[in-house]
This record gives structure tokens, C-alpha cells and sequence, in this order.
């Protein structure tokens, strides 16, 4: 099933498939293993976080902290790359990037 995710956020041009898959991250995140959550869950949700329609950002810009929640008794090398790519937005070049 994670397959299929992975499919769908890379088409540009299904955008509200994309907002959909933002809105569950938090979801994603409880059903699956911490492994699976850290190793394909969290890449796709911070490549959401800088997609190219803004309601899509906005969605999963909400939903990252989930992934923090999810990890809290996970391995601390876990926790520290998420947190280092939440902090690396607030340094990028451009704006839609640091707003999210």
C-alpha cells in the first residue's frame, strides 16, 4: 500500500490526491511501524511539505508533528533527523519553503 503513496505524490498534476495524502499523515503515522514511518512516511511528508500547490504545503506543514509524536520512544537518531529537517526550513532560500 505504501507503494501506491509513494505513486501518487510524485504526479504534479493530481494535486488534491497529494492533499489527501497530507491529511493522513497523522494517520500514516499510527498504523505503521516506526521503521516504516521514519524510512518512507517522513520522506514523502516533507516533500509534501514543499509542494507546489499551497494547500498541500499548509496540510502537511500540520501534520509533521505527528511524526514526532510517533518517534518518541523510537531511536534518538530518529528524532534528530526530523527535527534537522523542520529547523533546515526556517534557513532555505525560498519563502514558500521557510513559511512551511
Amino acid at each position: 500500500m505504501i507503494e501506491i503513496f509513494l505513486q501518487l505524490q510524485k504526479d504534479q498534476k493530481k494535486w488534491r490526491i497529494r492533499e489527501l495524502i497530507a491529511n493522513q499523515i497523522d494517520t500514516l503515522a499510527s498504523v505503521f511501524s516506526k521503521e516504516t514511518v521514519f524510512q518512507i512516511i517522513t520522506p514523502i511528508s516533507f516533500k509534501l511539505c514543499t509542494d507546489t500547490v499551497s494547500i498541500v504545503r499548509e496540510e502537511a506543514s500540520k501534520k509533521i508533528a505527528s511524526l514526532l509524536d510517533k518517534m518518541e520512544d523510537a531511536e534518538e537518531e530518529y528524532k534528530q533527523f526530523i527535527i534537522a529537517n523542520i529547523n533546515s526550513y526556517s534557513q532555505a532560500n525560498r519563502f514558500i519553503i521557510r513559511q512551511a
